[in-house]
């Protein structure tokens, strides 16, 4: 498969869990987690493997069937800065309270 269509693919389930449960929106861990439960094929899959397998899976350079952590956090962060509705509670609160720093600050007019 290639990149691109694989960076689609993790894209499309990103928001799709990020629409469908907002616990997601706030935590890349969980996010990641819930992912790669899919990728192993589902829950019972997971308890069956070992931390060993698990870690083998993910460390893989090519063939692996776990998506990094990293391409899974780039994603949420593109589609929270794309679409506001999918933005954490925790994001909101940071968002304003940049805002309100940067007039004590003076850098708004």
């Amino acid at each position: 498969m290639s990149i691109a269509k694989e960076i689609k693919q993790i894209r499309e389930l990103v928001k799709q869990l990020l629409t469908e449960n907002a616990i997601y929106r706030d935590s890349d861990k969980k996010l990641s987690a819930q992912i790669w439960q899919r990728q192993v094929g589902g829950k019972d899959e997971l308890k069956k493997m070992s931390a060993y397998d698990f870690l083998c899976m993910y460390v893989r350079d090519k063939g692996g069937k776990l998506t990094s952590q990293e391409s899974i956090g780039r994603a949420r962060r593109k589609l929270q800065n794309e679409y506001e509705d999918l933005q954490g509670v925790k994001y909101k609160k940071k968002k304003a309270h940049t805002k309100e720093v940067k007039k004590v600050l003076g850098y708004t007019p």
